[in-house]
């Protein structure tokens, strides 16, 4: 996380203390290292300086300092850290001090950089921070020095507004960056990176070049507002866990285990389709599969269906640097005035399912619900709506039940986790010499 732990030390000196408060530099701030205001034990700062140099300057022994004014010692400071990091849902975020140097229970996530970055932007003070391109930054006994801002993608980038970088050995290159365009605000999140700018760039470009506003909204039952063209979206319902390995059958080689056997799958498609067919029974849905990895769901979950309904198909690609979608094979009807549920194979960064929803929402649907088989959460970029989920799983590499590895094991009854990929990708027929031996493929 490095650096980006700041956040959360500003946060927290936002919150309990006012910027003319005065703080004495102790000995273990003056100490502390690398990044540094260059503070010296006995002098007085006043904290708004300190947050200045904390969020603009990224100064470790400003963080220090601020944290020992806030609680009395950096020990009892980290405390306040985690238990703020619990009252912000942040479930797997661990602090270890107030800077961000590398420590065996100093760590985060993307989702959870996300949601802090998020919140910290909601402060005017630290907002107010973290735009600012520079400072000159003086203390009490009127020694004083201008610093540039270690946040570059400020003057490089259109519409930059913070929020907070970070790099340590341990962490690479890390960056929570904000930027706001035409009323829109777009996060984006890198992590142990090389080059955190340029990757941050691609990712902010992307946002503002794919997810153009839609012009509808969804209200609920409690709002007086007129009602818009979409139906109510049903609630979302219950969805299986993958965890760790809780249905895994087998394991070949330690390359690959078996996750979810073909009979879990059949046995969430079965309820997947149930549930639809119940929020669906007064209506004709345009079932909409994303080709080619969700053709084989599609297909097993409308077979279940109990409902009337009409089937297409649409394909994306991916262009440029950025990674932007394009369609590649449209629908072959109009989706305007229909009740459009679309049907994924997996949704991961949310990129492209944001993509999809923005378009048909400007096709004028008259509702839209997605079904996906897989939910890769903790992949996730951008916010996303999933009405009914199949499975919620970790990162691993899946193959098998329509996602395949170069074009190999679509046709896979059950879903299979790669853990030596390595190893996979020098002998991908690994798995296929182990299935169709023993009839684990669809016929």
């Amino acid at each position: 996380m490095a650096s980006t732990t700041k956040m959360m030390t500003a946060l927290l000196t936002i919150e309990n203390s006012s910027p003319d408060e005065t703080v004495v530099v102790s000995d273990r701030a003056e100490r502390t290292n690398f990044t540094q205001l260059g503070l010296v034990t006995g002098q007085e700062w006043t904290v708004g300086e300190l947050l200045e140099g904390l969020v603009v300057v990224s100064a470790n022994d400003a963080a220090v300092a601020l944290a020992e004014h806030v609680s009395g010692d950096v020990e009892a400071f980290v405390e306040l850290m985690n238990a703020k990091a619990v009252d912000l849902g942040l479930e797997d975020t661990s602090y270890e001090n107030p800077h961000g140097f590398d420590a065996p229970n100093h760590y985060t996530t993307a989702r959870d950089l996300m949601e802090l970055g998020r919140i910290a932007m909601e402060s005017p003070e630290y907002a107010g921070l973290a735009a600012l391109p520079e400072v000159t930054v003086e203390s009490a006994t009127g020694r004083g020095r201008r610093w540039e801002s270690t946040n570059d993608l400020l003057a490089t980038l259109a519409g930059a507004i913070g929020v907070k970088t970070g790099k340590t050995r341990g962490a690479g290159e890390v960056l929570v960056s904000a930027a706001e365009r035409d009323g829109r605000r777009i996060y984006a999140v890198v992590m142990g990176s090389k080059n955190a700018v340029a990757d941050s760039t691609a990712l902010l470009e992307f946002g503002f070049d794919v997810f153009q506003p839609s012009g509808l909204r969804l209200v609920d039952d409690n709002d007086n507002a007129p009602q818009t063209d979409l139906d109510p979206q049903p609630e979302a319902g219950p969805v299986g866990t993958m965890g760790r390995r809780e249905w895994g059958q087998m394991a070949i080689d330690h390359i690959l285990t078996e996750v979810v056997s073909a009979e879990a799958i059949e046995a969430r498609v079965g309820e997947l389709a149930a549930e639809i067919s119940d929020d669906y029974s007064e209506r004709v849905p345009v079932v909409v599969g994303v080709l080619n990895a969700a053709l084989i769901f599609m297909a097993d979950l409308v077979r279940e269906m109990t409902v009337n309904h009409e089937a297409e198909f649409l394909a994306v690609s991916r262009f440029g640097e950025g990674g932007r979608v394009k369609i590649a094979m449209d629908t072959s009807v109009s989706l305007e005035d229909r009740h459009v549920l679309l049907v994924e194979d997996l949704v991961d960064t949310g990129l492209t399912h944001s993509f999809l929803t923005e378009l048909f929402h400007t096709r004028n649907v008259a509702s839209m619900s997605t079904v996906t088989l897989i939910d890769k959460a903790p992949r996730r970029i951008v916010d996303v709506q999933l009405d009914y989920r199949g499975f919620e799983v970790g990162e691993e590499f899946l193959v098998g039940y329509g996602l395949d590895y170069e074009g190999r094991y679509r046709n896979v009854r059950s879903l299979w986790a790669v853990q030596d990929f390595e190893a996979f990708t020098n002998d991908p027929d690994v798995l296929a010499r182990e299935l169709f031996a023993s009839d684990r493929v669809a016929g």
